[in-house]
């Protein structure tokens, strides 16, 4: 008797933690239309009550004594392993990592340029840039972070500029700056491409523009609206 019931009472509790999930799911896939926004509260409401219920079925199935307590064991050592995975993620996600460049507008746009990325190290962060066409390329510095902002200054209206982060590497970029007079130019607005619990759709929107752009000329501007990490602390992700 008390296995049947303990069966019956494991089933209830996995059916209403499934329903939930799939409520929620069906809730957050009915504003964003994404197929991981359905399945990941489904998994993860689902799990909860699919992994209790699968303890306690095989618990009572088990005899001797030694076994239930091994069993038991097994499963606390699942479980504690199953929540330590987010905090050796965030661990991940939190060590500073080379990244970048990209370029942030602070000042004049006609006149300055920012340029920002992300070290590993903390070592004074340098920036070397040249005027397009021509020869003689300028250095500026700052201070030693894991987070390097350098201004680029007295830059001339309307020019397009090379520039390369000696501690990212030999790769050269380049940014336009803003003409001195207005002038009719094409852009795009995109933003929340924060991963979502690892996955991102980044790549797709970026795809999705390069796409677009053909039929609009050359797009002068690509601005991001924020909301670009998805673990809000100290990280390397901002």
């Amino acid at each position: 008797m008390l296995k049947e019931k303990v069966k019956i009472i494991g089933l209830f509790w996995c059916f209403v933690w499934i329903a939930i999930g799939a409520i929620l799911g069906a809730l957050a896939y009915k504003h964003i239309s994404y197929a991981i926004y359905f399945l990941f509260p489904f998994i993860i409401f689902g799990l909860i009550g699919l992994i209790p219920s699968i303890f306690f079925f095989i618990l009572i199935q088990i005899e001797k004594l030694s076994l239930r307590i091994i069993w038991s064991i097994s499963y606390l050592v699942f479980f504690i392993f199953l929540f330590s995975i987010p905090t050796f993620y965030r661990g991940y996600y939190e060590t500073p990592k080379n990244g970048g460049p990209y370029l942030v507008i602070s000042g004049d746009p006609k006149t300055t340029m920012t340029v920002c990325w992300t070290s590993e190290v903390q070592i004074p962060g340098e920036v070397e840039y040249v005027k397009e066409g021509a020869s003689e390329w300028k250095k500026v510095s700052c201070s030693p972070t894991y987070y390097p902002k350098i201004r680029l200054e007295n830059l001339e209206p309307g020019t397009a500029y090379h520039y390369r982060i000696p501690a990212l590497g030999k790769e050269e970029y380049s940014f336009h700056t803003a003409p001195a007079t207005p002038t009719d130019f094409s852009f795009v607005v995109y933003g929340d491409n924060r991963p979502f619990s690892g996955i991102s759709f980044h790549s797709s929107v970026l795809n999705a523009i390069t796409k677009e752009e053909p039929s609009h000329g050359k797009f002068d501007l690509i601005f991001n609206t924020g909301d670009i990490v998805e673990n809000p602390g100290p990280g390397y992700g901002w």
